[in-house]
């Protein structure tokens, strides 16, 4: 399920970082808890 269908809200679309480090995105859920992801690929 995405983060809109379950109702979040999308701060920080998936950003590059650099080639090396990766991907990071920001999110808030329906709480209103703010969430930070990393991926490194």
């Amino acid at each position: 399920m995405s983060i809109k269908k379950a109702r979040g809200k999308i701060i920080m679309t998936k950003t590059k970082i650099d080639d090396e480090i990766g991907y990071m995105g920001i999110f808030s859920d329906t709480e209103g808890n703010t969430v930070g992801l990393h991926s490194n690929g």
